[in-house]
């Protein structure tokens, strides 16, 4: 009998323990007050969300910060990373993303697995990676949909990773916080819909004037230069 290798266990040991991800998530009954925190700014570690603090694209000391609020399982969210990307490296001396999880369906798995992977430094090339592939995977279930998370992380990580602590911090009660007070932070905000984009408070439509790659780039371009 062949043996299972290191990648088909961990799916199986990934799988059990992620049965209760999303009622876990759930019924963690603390109640975080949301006026602590100035959500226009860029959010540390703290007891509310698990240590871990706000992912930042660009210079966090830029002039703009513009706070993004996705789902990567929304194709939109996918093309606006894409152009964010873009813009970032383009005017890195005026602007910074900050992106949020807000959950739309409600599954913590796919954030809780892009955070798992940034605690070891592999959060963007992650995230970027969900995006860029999420055609092949969002229609991906149960143990399925657990080897593309383990088989990502060993593919940004080059196989340097540690996959047996990506395992247990996927599932831990912190990245469960991260997750839970992102999406806590949209609810609070009213967010109906993802991607959604702030900028100085204000909810902004990137496609106000277009809704083509070069339009949305224009449309931020301005916005950003009306501030600085």
């Amino acid at each position: 009998m062949k043996k299972a290798g290191p990648v088909a266990i961990l799916v199986v040991v990934i799988g059990l323990l992620c049965v209760g991800m999303y009622a876990s998530l759930q019924s963690q009954s603390t109640v975080i007050n949301y006026d602590l925190y100035d959500l226009n700014a860029v959010i540390t570690g703290n007891k509310d969300n698990g240590n871990i603090g706000d992912h930042v694209k660009g210079n966090e000391e830029a002039p703009v910060i513009l706070f993004e609020y996705v789902d990567y399982t929304c194709a939109y969210c996918a093309e606006i990373n894409e152009i964010l990307n873009e813009l970032v490296a383009k005017r890195s001396d005026d602007l910074a993303v900050v992106q949020r999880t807000f959950l739309l369906n409600n599954d913590p798995r796919v954030s809780a697995a892009a955070e798992a992977a940034g605690l070891q430094g592999y959060w963007k090339s992650y995230a970027d990676l969900l995006f860029e592939e999420q055609n092949n995977w969002a229609q991906a279930r149960g143990d399925e949909l657990l080897e593309v998370f383990v088989t990502y992380f060993d593919q940004v990580s080059a196989g340097e990773g540690d996959l047996e602590k990506f395992k247990s911090d996927m599932t831990s009660k912190e990245v469960l916080a991260k997750v839970r007070f992102d999406t806590g932070i949209g609810a609070k905000l009213e967010i109906r819909g993802t991607p959604a984009l702030y900028l100085d408070g204000e909810l902004i439509n990137p496609g106000a004037n277009g809704s083509t790659k070069e339009a949305v780039m224009r449309t931020l371009e301005d916005l950003i230069d009306a501030r600085i």
